[in-house]
C-alpha cells in the first residue's frame, strides 16, 4: 500500500490477474477434486472470496464483496456484510427491524 493510503488499481489488477491465471484452462472438477466439493459457482465463489480476502489482508486491504457470474442470468455474490445499499435511508430502520424479527422468529423455532 502506498503511504497515502491509496493503492493503484493497476497493482491490484496485476495481482488478481496472476492469481486467476493459475485457473486458466482448468476444469472445475480438477479444482475441487481434493476437497471433495461439488464444482458449483457457489463453491468456486466461496473459495475465491476466502483466498483473495486472505491475500489482500496480507497487504492491508479488505475484500468487501466478490461477484462471480456463470452466465448473464446466473451470478453468485459473496460478502461478509449485509448489503442494503439499494434501500432508501428512510427504509433502512424498517428493514433492520424486519431482519431482526425474522431471525428471532427462526431462532425461537429451533428451541
Amino acid at each position: 500500500m502506498e503511504k497515502s493510503g491509496f493503492v493503484a488499481f493497476y497493482d491490484v489488477d496485476k495481482r488478481l490477474d496472476s492469481y486467476f491465471r493459475y485457473f486458466n484452462g482448468m476444469y472445475l472438477n480438477d479444482i475441487f477434486r481434493e476437497d471433495k466439493l461439488s464444482p458449483t459457482i457457489e463453491n468456486l465463489g466461496d473459495m475465491f472470496y476466502e483466498e483473495l480476502g486472505n491475500r489482500l489482508a496480507r497487504r492491508q486491504m479488505h475484500l468487501i464483496q466478490l461477484e462471480i457470474t456463470e452466465n448473464p442470468v446466473r451470478s453468485y455474490i459473496v460478502s461478509d456484510r449485509l448489503l442494503m445499499s439499494s434501500t432508501q435511508n428512510a427504509d433502512k430502520d424498517k428493514k433492520w427491524k424486519e431482519i431482526i424479527e425474522t431471525s428471532e422468529m427462526v431462532f425461537s423455532m429451533k428451541n
